[in-house]
């Protein structure tokens, strides 16, 4: 099924609290978290407003302007039904102006009915771009995003009290010699403790009309150090899984790609409608998310649909 359209889905992730059942899926708009109970309806209920979440920040210690709130992302936390998270950004706007922008972690122990937020950083920049994507870890819960404008580069911050707290800064990728290289959107393959991927969307601000290519870097000791960013691909915001049989794959814009090597090369690139957003749900599942938005257009609407891609064994028709 679908979320249908609206004027705020400018942006997607999602989550499923119970992936064998669907008890509850999860997705979010621009400003907006949703959540539908497969099980009882159909109807996709707003359980996080732009109203709710400015004031939860207020709550958490933000003071500055109300305008442009954004919910970046959400993640369910598999040793406890129930719980959700999100990362939060607001602020007065893309440029440098007191008073202070803020990033937020919220947290949510009753499936969305309540919620309570932390401060994760707070910047006289907007946190644009901060895609506060989550992470669950060993060492705790781990959040990457970007404090100021993209050509501020990308960055890490980990908690290790449930998001009460945060700091234990890591840098990814930011080009310190000429700046005219932006590191915006960023996803992570946690492949194994101390092996990561980050995959980042990369802008050259000195190239006019050029579409934004996937940069590839790589962390050998669990995010702290990372290899220089290399291009892989051209176009796309990265959301990843990573794959029972070792692989990665990286939803992006109109493809998902698949990769066996950390990125080195490609194995499959299978076209997917708008930007895909792939869950992994089980050893041979993907439930894949697909945003759709007209940019640029007043009045136009953009939507969220869901398809189910299973891996399908030699000999074996797809339709079975």
């Amino acid at each position: 099924g679908g979320l249908g359209t609206d004027t705020d889905i400018a942006m997607m992730a999602f989550d499923v609290i119970q992936p064998e059942t669907f008890q509850y899926c999860l997705t979010k708009g621009n400003n907006y978290i949703y959540r539908r109970n497969t099980g009882v309806s159909d109807n996709w209920t707003a359980i996080l407003t732009p109203v709710q979440a400015t004031a939860l920040a207020q709550a958490a210690g933000y003071d500055g302007a109300t305008t442009s709130p954004r919910i970046y992302s959400i993640q369910t936390n598999p040793a406890n039904a129930g719980y959700i998270y999100c990362t939060f950004g607001i602020g007065p706007g893309y440029t440098l102006a007191p008073p202070h922008s803020g990033f937020y972690f919220g947290v949510s122990y009753d499936y969305g009915d309540t919620w309570v937020f932390y401060t994760i950083v707070r910047s006289t920049w907007r946190n644009n771009n901060g895609c506060g994507l989550i992470s669950w870890h060993q060492s705790g819960v781990v959040v990457w995003v970007t404090v100021g404008s993209s050509l501020a580069g990308r960055n890490i911050f980990r908690s290790t009290d449930g998001g009460e707290n945060w700091g234990d800064f890591s840098l990814v990728a930011y080009d310190k010699q000429r700046r005219w290289t932006a590191y915006n959107e960023m996803d992570i393959a946690v492949v194994s403790d101390q092996l990561w991927v980050a995959f980042i969307r990369t802008e050259y601000r000195g190239v006019p009309n050029e579409s934004a290519w996937m940069s590839r870097a790589i962390s050998m000791d669990g995010g702290r150090t990372w290899s220089q960013p290399e291009l892989c691909f051209d176009r796309g915001v990265p959301t990843v899984e990573v794959l029972p049989d070792g692989g990665i794959v990286v939803g992006a814009s109109g493809a998902l790609h698949f990769t066996y090597n950390l990125g080195r090369t490609w194995t499959r690139v299978a076209p997917a409608g708008g930007y895909a957003v792939p869950f992994l749900l089980n050893s041979n599942t993907l439930l894949v998310g697909n945003w759709q938005q007209l940019w640029g257009m007043v009045g136009t609407k953009g939507g969220i649909t869901f398809d189910v891609w299973r891996r399908v064994s030699a000999g074996e028709s797809a339709s079975e």
